[in-house]
């Protein structure tokens, strides 16, 4: 047995409601069946949007944990670099095949 219905009054624009009634003419559906199914897909949609914070903070949270990884490889690798940040990439003379003698 379906489960029991609770009556809802809105307003709706003329254009949607105008649309949403072709829609259940032409799928042959009633229209609170189709009103239904749009909100469900709503709350769903905005379940899965308030989720994306916890998302977010995973991410940061994994991607910092890779940098520590990097750093700590950085610090056994070139223990002159400590700190770690660019490498090769602001000092002329750490290219190979470069000359920082000619600059």
């Amino acid at each position: 047995m379906a489960e029991p219905h609770e009556k809802l009054a809105t307003q709706v624009d003329p254009v949607v409601l105008d649309g949403i009634r072709n829609l259940a003419r032409q799928e042959g559906s009633q229209l609170q069946a189709l009103v239904e199914e749009a909100l469900v897909d709503f709350v769903e949609k905005r379940k899965s949007t308030h989720s994306r914070p916890n998302l977010i903070a995973e991410y940061y949270a994994h991607r910092d944990q890779c940098l520590a990884l990097k750093f700590e490889a950085l610090k056994i690798l070139h223990p002159a670099n400590a700190n770690g940040w660019g490498i090769g990439v602001n000092d002329p003379g750490t290219r190979p095949g470069h000359d920082a003698a000619n600059e």
